[in-house]
């Protein structure tokens, strides 16, 4: 039983190793929907997350960085878990999610660093909901109001016509309470 879990350990450090070396989604995105910067300043690690959402969905995301084996690898792994997830997904994974992804145990320094991608991507999300989905319903709202004061000018206009008719007809009222 020993063997085998130094076995599944060394695959695990394989795996970190791999994403270190080649990082999944490593880049950034020119027109992201949401981005934001994280620094660890206890390791200098500095990790960039940049989301596209479309329809409340990760339809696309890049990270750019520096950093040690562990915050790059990390970040790496969420990045390839988190692509085609709802908001509402990305909201539910843990801590715990991303250390059963990592596989080894960590240290406590450590920790911050595998953190590092976990926490840019909740506040990247923070962001997009306070101001930018924010953004995105107010315009739509604006929109709605526009149409909703087209409708009533129409029903205003309509109004005018059929009042302006009567007077053309001589059926004019003084004080006619049909325009409001």
């Amino acid at each position: 039983m020993e063997l085998l879990l130094d076995d599944m350990e060394l695959l695990y450090k394989e795996n970190i190793l791999e994403h270190y070396k080649s990082p999944r989604n490593f880049g950034r995105i020119k027109n992201p929907t949401t981005h934001h910067r994280e620094f660890n300043p206890l390791c200098g690690d500095e990790i960039e997350l940049f989301l596209v959402i479309k329809g409340n969905k990760i339809a696309d995301v890049k990270f750019h960085g520096q950093g040690c084996a562990i915050s790059r690898a990390s970040v790496s792994m969420l990045t390839e878990k988190i692509k085609g997830k709802s908001i509402e997904e990305l909201k539910k994974i843990t801590k715990e999610d991303l250390f059963e992804m990592i596989g080894v145990k960590l240290s406590a320094v450590r920790i911050k660093c595998a953190l590092l991608g976990w926490d840019t991507m909740r506040n990247s999300i923070s962001i997009f909901e306070r101001y930018v989905n924010k953004e995105d319903k107010e315009e739509k709202e604006e929109n709605n109001n526009i149409t909703n004061n087209n409708d009533s000018n129409n029903n205003n206009k309509g109004q005018l016509d059929e009042l302006l008719e009567d007077v053309d007809e001589g059926e004019f009222v003084e004080n006619d309470n049909r325009i409001k």
